[in-house]
């Protein structure tokens, strides 16, 4: 006899947030990615390396999945606040295809996907919280870690940005 498997409970906004925050924490401690101020979103070292051992076109590269790359990648990204988040979100979710526009000419990848309107982020924070996780990033000068741990600690709610109130 088979056994029924129950279907996928969906997860809340709340509990997206968290899970987002969790997964950060765990891609910052294997050293996946690394938090830069004043960075591009996500920076992905030697992607066109990538996409040239694989016989890909990064040219044309619409329909090629970021989360591929990400996976294959041996060099850490480099990232912002919201960039480490894009990255645990296309880990989990591979919602994020390569832009033509993302590539430079030191063979990276950045993705700025007019950070952060136009994020697959925006369908689980509102685009005030990603404005203030990024401002007490990048002008409060708190660690990735710090607001991540914080998210998680106050349940999904998204501290303001002490610069904000000046």
């Amino acid at each position: 006899m088979k056994k029924k498997i129950a279907p996928k409970k969906k997860l809340t906004r709340v509990e997206k947030k968290i899970l987002i925050c969790k997964d950060v924490l765990k891609h910052l401690k294997a050293n996946k990615i690394k938090e830069k101020r004043r960075n591009t979103y996500l920076v992905v070292p030697q992607a066109i390396t990538f996409f040239n051992k694989n016989n890909m076109d990064y040219e044309n590269p619409e329909k090629i999945s970021l989360q591929n790359i990400l996976k294959e990648t041996i060099k850490k990204c480099t990232v912002c606040a919201l960039g480490a988040m894009l990255y645990s979100h296309v880990i989990r979710n591979n919602k994020y295809n390569v832009s033509p526009f993302d590539f430079t000419s030191n063979n990276t990848l950045e993705c700025l996907p007019n950070a952060p309107y136009s994020s697959p982020l925006t369908k689980i924070f509102s685009v005030n919280e990603l404005d203030n996780i990024e401002a007490r990033f990048e002008y409060d000068k708190e660690s990735v870690e710090e607001i991540m741990k914080d998210i998680i600690k106050n349940n999904g709610r998204v501290k303001i940005c002490k610069m904000l109130w000046v």
